[in-house]
């Protein structure tokens, strides 16, 4: 379900940085970690990653911000983002709504086994988007391929 997926981490804390990378690396990810969001955004420029994990308390650019970046930026639009809040630091729901997470965890991870079904979660909610568009140029006869004998791949019509 998610071996093979890109994850990007965004935490300034080493510890959660390396139990997230060993993690998530043995349920097969490629995960790439980095301490700040403004780190981030310039992995981004790079690789789109499946899934954003986002510290709300970063150096420079916080998680509310990468988030709102990410959710507004047409080329990340299946790109996932859940944000990570300490069980003692203040969280403002209404902010994280308005910057679109599709998720939110306390941390210290209550369960790393439920941390990555979450994510499980996320990545298969992306992969029901993108089937569920598919499937809606399917019927509107759109997915047809252009070397197909007799169809025009622009037009849902035979010669």
């Amino acid at each position: 379900m998610i071996a093979g997926r890109k994850l990007l981490l965004a935490d300034d804390s080493i510890a959660i940085q390396k139990v997230i990378d060993l993690t998530f690396t043995d349920e097969g990810m490629e995960v790439t970690t980095v301490g700040d969001g403004q780190d981030a955004l310039e992995k981004l420029n790079h690789f789109t990653p499946d899934v954003v994990l986002a510290d709300v308390f970063m150096p420079r650019v916080d998680g509310y911000e990468l988030c709102r970046f990410i959710k507004e930026n047409e080329r990340f639009r299946g790109v996932r983002v859940m944000l990570l809040v300490g069980s003692f630091e203040p969280f403002d729901e209404a902010q994280a709504e308005r910057a679109g997470a599709d998720d939110v965890v306390t941390k210290p991870f209550q369960s790393i086994r439920d941390l990555v079904s979450r994510v499980g979660s996320l990545v298969s909610h992306e992969d029901a988007a993108q089937q569920e568009t598919v499937d809606k140029y399917s019927v509107l006869g759109l997915t047809q391929q252009k070397d197909e004998p007799g169809v025009d791949a622009t037009t849902d019509a035979a010669p």
